[in-house]
């Protein structure tokens, strides 16, 4: 099966609506990493559909104690651009460290949507907390999952048969 953009906005859209406990850093790190991890198990490699063969946990607790780090930023000095570009690169941590490995593609070597991933997230929250709104958490969780899956999709590998644009379908 292939990412599926559906479910991360589902778990997304638990935590903004208040299904999920998010009542401390911890709880709204935990529920962010489990959340991406759910949906990234879903990921095959593009050139042969081959599904993630690692276990994802070593991945998920890098997510954890990164979107920790982003949350405690964010709590002091707010939802800047530096805030975005360390979600964001919590991101791309969990690809990176410990690298993923794809059964028959090999090691995960490169996201190239980091960048992109902290203007899209910058730019949801500029729009979510302009006078005036009150956008829904649907809304929200479908904001954030476009721009996570737009991410996902940068993920690259050291490629021996077919090369990809993008890892991940």
């Amino acid at each position: 099966m292939a990412l599926v953009k559906a479910t991360l906005k589902a778990s997304l859209e638990d935590i903004f609506d208040g299904t999920t406990d998010v009542s401390t850093i911890d709880k709204a790190a935990g529920a962010w990493s489990a959340a991406y991890k759910g949906y990234a198990s879903l990921g095959q490699d593009c050139s042969a559909g081959v599904p993630l063969s690692p276990n994802l946990t070593a991945a998920e607790t890098t997510l954890k104690a990164a979107i920790k780090a982003a949350f405690t930023a964010g709590l002091a000095g707010g939802l800047s651009p530096a805030i975005a570009t360390t979600f964001a690169t919590a991101f791309t941590a969990f690809w990176l460290t410990p690298p993923m490995v794809f059964a028959t593609t090999g090691l995960v070597t490169g996201v190239t949507g980091t960048a992109a991933l902290a203007t899209a997230l910058q730019g949801i929250w500029i729009a979510n907390a302009a006078p005036g709104q009150a956008p829904t958490a649907s809304a929200v969780a479908d904001a954030h999952a476009n721009a996570l899956d737009t991410f996902s999709k940068t993920v690259m590998t050291a490629q021996t048969i077919i090369p990809c644009t993008g890892l991940l379908s």
